[in-house]
């Protein structure tokens, strides 16, 4: 989102990355939330509402209150299952290997880019961090940024289950994996009709009325039948972020549109 200092003035959320361990696809929310909220939902929705598919994230809870607070009124923010913040297991790496001191306080200091050099050999470059995310079209550096800040998080979080090995990497997940998210009503309803505040209010009651010892053995259970994570690709992938706007899909390797 764009970046502001003045108090009280904020910016919506205007591009989401999603990525694997070989591509980035980035969504222009600006276009896609306001233009195409049904097929952006449609699109969205199987994936993040799925607990069978883990969903990696670094301080990963202000982004999914952003993206809610933002866009309201796309279903697919509201509700995310199967997310795993890769700090916790950060943290548990260093304390076991004595990074930082071994201090938890320190360890959680450290961000994304000194957590890619202390595992990957190499910092991200945050130079880009500050831009303006909201202006169109987004430049090359901007697509790249974005994009790397996605995709190192397999990486990250293959490497980081090599290192705690099997056993303590389930534990933590058991752990902290959170089988479903759900943004907390009073953030958003501000931005909603009365008439979808009422349904929200409905489906948290249903959410609440689920036993708390269920839901902490679905946790359980989908820890326990996750895979081994795959190797961390020795060298950069070879596909290029491509970004997702009004229908069209550009191939930022190549410079053209499909």
């Amino acid at each position: 989102w764009k970046p502001s200092h003045a108090a009280g003035v904020t910016s919506p959320a205007a591009v989401l990355q999603v990525a694997t361990r070989q591509t980035a696809v980035l969504f222009d929310l600006i276009t896609l939330a306001q233009q195409h909220a049904a097929a952006l939902d449609a699109c969205l929705q199987p994936l993040l509402s799925t607990p069978d598919t883990l969903k990696l994230g670094f301080e990963v809870s202000g982004d999914l209150a952003k993206l809610a607070n933002s866009w309201p009124h796309i279903q697919a923010f509201r509700h995310v299952a199967g997310v795993l913040d890769l700090k916790p297991l950060w943290n548990a790496y260093g304390v076991s290997t004595r990074r930082q001191g071994a201090s938890v306080r320190l360890l959680s200091a450290v961000g994304l880019s000194s957590l890619c050099n202390a595992l990957l050999g190499k910092a991200l470059d945050k130079s880009q961090q500050m831009s303006d995310w909201t202006a169109r079209p987004l430049t090359m550096k901007q697509l790249h940024y974005a994009a790397l800040d996605a995709i190192v998080l397999p990486q990250l979080y293959g490497v980081l289950c090599k290192e705690l090995g099997p056993e303590q990497q389930q534990r933590l997940l058991k752990q902290h994996v959170q089988l479903f998210v759900r943004v907390r009503a009073d953030e958003v309803d501000s931005r909603l009709s009365s008439s979808q505040q009422e349904q929200e209010q409905q489906q948290g009651q249903e959410v609440a009325a689920a036993p708390i010892a269920a839901q902490k053995q679905k946790v359980s259970d989908r820890a326990e039948a996750m895979p081994e994570p795959c190797e961390p690709p020795a060298k950069r992938a070879e596909h290029e972020p491509v970004l997702l706007t009004d229908g069209l899909v550009v191939d930022c390797a190549r410079g053209e549109s499909q």
